[in-house]
């Protein structure tokens, strides 16, 4: 199978320059050691620091990443840069914040190796054996829980690791809450928002927004309204689409002023799967797959920078009615959790994160915020960036930024577990979309359904009728709170 979009936008790091492609181009990053890429993937290069990917800089007024490492001068906090990026200092390699730039790495006797591209490590010799792996679309956890990569012998890199050229994996320090009022968070979060649109408008692509009918793409086009910066809102069509994201984007798009399309699904083409499962060495089984099957991608331009919403949702509580809290954090407690509430066909990835875990504990970041870091985001979302190398725009997730997610960790838990702030920082940017409904139900019928749901799922976490009762008046006393703030 000719297959023109192999190993598009990825890199590989090791003891020799690879091309697996002939127009790949290579770098020697310290002594012996070379970064070969893709020629589409963005790198910025230094005399000890190379950039990967695209990195904007969130504090107004401070200059741009790429400019910092090209001049060899200091870097400053990689904590305030949002997008996805990998960054080489020193012969070690990190991660944005969400490591939604992902990398792999295997030992091949002495040597390390390291790629965005589990296929591509793959492929060196000795050839490892890549099979699909048993994950299903929305069911529990699909995707493959890193430190694990799905593939004996190849391992994973978390968000909250860094990794040297020698292979040696640290400990990286991870997001904390920030301590600090209600409204001054809003102003912090706000103002990176803001800065960041201004600074991905500036790097040289059009800017193309993926609109649904929820919070995070919403939050994504007021950012941009109140940037003042030219932004063009798609959405794809797919089956079993909602109401509310069939109607509402376009309504919103009108609303402030911005160009909206639907792009509807043409047939399945097998071939496209294929290179789709080729590419992602079969780790993603996400709805994107599908898009790029029916050839939908193929409608959004090529260099274009695409705006995610994802990491958001860390700040949601999005596992707090997942994942019952622990008395004791315990690798034990961890995975028995885990296995219990999210069906996995990885226990053993689990259990190897489950003791990451334990080894470097916080105190502040409560182990389901931490759970949603370092494998929503560090497994499943990146996984699904890898995958989308392969269309022609370059998906970037603002809310990858490590003083973004403590500002909004900071936030009191009643706010953060209903998702107001966003509604807050959606009034400050851009009140005109603060009229439409967030998320609204089909029917009668579906309102019901979602509540018997949410209902059963707390009972179940809390298991005894008593205890079911007292979470259901926190949870009344938590709006009441919400509602004051707003």
């Amino acid at each position: 199978m000719n297959n023109p979009f192999a190993h598009r936008r990825q890199f590989v790091i090791g003891p020799r320059p690879l091309t697996p492609r002939p127009d790949w181009v290579s770098h020697e990053v310290s002594n012996g050691v070379f970064l070969s890429h893709c020629p589409l993937l963005p790198v910025a290069l230094g005399q000890n620091a190379a950039l990967l990917g695209i990195a904007v800089q969130t504090t107004d007024g401070r200059p741009a990443p790429e400019s910092l490492v090209v001049a060899g001068a200091p870097l400053g906090d990689a904590r305030e840069w949002a997008g996805r990026w990998a960054l080489i200092l020193d012969g070690v390699l990190e991660l944005d914040a969400a490591g939604t730039l992902g990398c792999f790495h295997r030992r091949i006797g002495a040597e390390t190796w390291l790629s965005s591209s589990a296929s591509l490590l793959a492929e060196l010799e000795p050839v490892l054996p890549v099979a699909l792996v048993a994950i299903a679309h929305a069911r529990g956890m699909d995707w493959v829980p890193p430190p694990a990569s799905g593939i004996p012998g190849l391992g994973r890199l978390l968000p909250t690791q860094v990794i040297g050229f020698d292979g040696k994996i640290e400990a990286r320090a991870r997001p904390q809450p920030r301590r600090a009022a209600y409204p001054e968070l809003l102003d912090e979060l706000e103002s990176r928002l803001v800065t960041a649109m201004r600074r991905l408008a500036g790097a040289g692509g059009a800017l193309r927004l993926p609109l649904s009918g929820g919070r995070d793409s919403r939050l994504l086009l007021a950012a941009a309204t109140r940037a003042a910066v030219s932004v063009d809102a798609y959405t794809f069509e797919y089956d079993g689409m909602s109401r509310a994201d069939r109607e509402l984007p376009a309504a919103l798009a009108h609303a402030v002023g911005v160009e909206h399309r639907m792009i509807s699904a043409g047939a399945v083409d097998a071939e496209l799967l294929q290179i789709f499962d080729a590419h992602t060495a079969g780790l993603v089984v996400d709805i994107d797959r599908v898009f790029f099957a029916r050839g939908q991608w193929s409608e959004i331009d090529g260099g274009a920078i695409d705006l995610g919403g994802g990491v958001f949702e860390l700040a949601r509580c999005y596992y707090h009615t997942k994942l019952p809290p622990l008395a004791e954090v315990s690798a034990a407690t961890v995975a028995a959790a885990i296995g219990e509430h999210l069906a996995t066909s990885h226990p053993e990835g689990v259990a190897q994160w489950a003791d990451w875990l334990v080894e470097t504990p916080d105190a502040d970041l409560d182990w389901r915020d931490r759970f949603y870091l370092e494998q929503r985001a560090g497994g499943w979302l990146s996984s699904i960036g890898q995958a989308l190398d392969l269309v022609g725009p370059a998906r970037v997730h603002v809310a990858s930024c490590g003083a973004l997610i403590e500002a909004a960790l900071g936030i009191p838990e009643a706010v953060r577990r209903t998702g107001a702030h966003h509604e807050h920082l959606i009034r400050r940017l851009a009140p005109e979309l603060a009229r439409f409904p967030i998320n609204p139900p089909a029917s009668a019928g579906e309102r019901i359904r979602g509540r018997a749901q949410r209902e059963w799922q707390l009972f179940r976490r809390e298991e005894r009728l008593g205890s079911y009762v007292a979470a259901r008046a926190r949870q009344l006393a938590e709006r009441r709170s919400v509602r004051r703030l707003a």
